[in-house]
């Protein structure tokens, strides 16, 4: 499969909410219940605004700065030839803070392609520390995260109910 990865605009905050929900649905469908995936179909729009607008501050290098916090944020996405989103990342800095990667998404026609790994070097700088939070039920995501790198550290959270994991790089 051939893709390309570019800095979000404006006009992309749509296909980054629908491939987050595509795969969101895929990772979680059969542990979640349906109201919970129905719950975020509904805020599909205000959700896609929100994102928009978020792109449409981002800098040359995909990244701004969160008002109020401070926090670095950047973002990628992976389009087809069509031009269609199958692929996201995000990240968030808080001066001072490790590097959190807060979304790595991929539909499901795009897994076992190397989207997600050519996601991840497009926004997180080699030998930096980095963590992530993953659900423990998502066995997918936790062998991919540490297939490059990341190590379990032992801190544990909870997602609608479920358990997370906290995971580092570096």
């Amino acid at each position: 499969m051939n893709f390309t990865l570019r800095i979000p605009g404006p006009h992309d905050g749509a296909g980054f909410e629908r491939a987050r929900q595509l795969s969101w649905r895929a990772a979680y469908e059969g542990i979640f219940e349906e109201k919970l995936f129905r719950e975020r179909e509904e805020k599909f729009d205000a959700r896609a605004e929100s994102f928009g607008e978020w792109f449409a501050g981002l800098d040359s290098n995909g990244c701004d700065v969160e008002a109020g916090t401070g926090a670095r944020r950047c973002a990628r996405i992976a389009v087809d030839e069509k031009g269609e989103i199958l692929g996201t990342v995000s990240t968030r800095q808080v001066p001072g803070e490790t590097l959190d990667l807060q979304s790595l998404y991929i539909v499901p026609q795009a897994f076992g392609t190397g989207m997600g790994e050519a996601l991840m070097r497009a926004v997180l700088p080699e030998g930096e520390p980095v963590t992530v939070e993953v659900l423990a039920t998502n066995g997918r995501a936790v062998a991919f995260y540490r297939k490059h790198g990341f190590r379990d550290t032992g801190k544990t959270s909870t997602f609608a109910g479920y358990k997370t994991m906290i995971l580092q790089r570096g």
